[in-house]
C-alpha cells in the first residue's frame, strides 16, 4: 500500500469514526470512539503527510514519485 493509500485510508477512518461519535447523544462511548483513537488516528495522518511532503520533489519531476507507487 502506498502513503497515498494510506492517508486516504487513514482519513476515511478518522471521519467515520467522528460521524459515528455524532451519532452518540447520551451515555457512555464506546472504545471504538474514544478520544484516544481519534488522537491516534491524527498522529498517524501526520506522519504519514511528513513521508508524503518530504518524499515530493522540488521542481522537476522524472518518472513517479516515491509516495503514490
Amino acid at each position: 500500500m502506498s502513503d497515498f493509500d494510506l492517508l486516504l485510508t487513514l482519513q476515511k477512518e478518522l471521519t467515520d469514526t467522528l460521524k459515528l461519535r455524532t451519532r452518540i447523544s447520551d451515555g457512555w462511548i464506546p472504545s471504538t470512539l474514544s478520544k484516544s483513537k481519534i488522537r491516534r488516528l491524527r498522529l498517524q495522518i501526520q506522519e504519514v503527510m511528513l513521508r508524503i511532503e518530504r518524499a515530493c520533489q522540488t521542481t522537476y519531476i522524472h518518472g513517479k514519485e516515491s509516495w503514490h507507487e
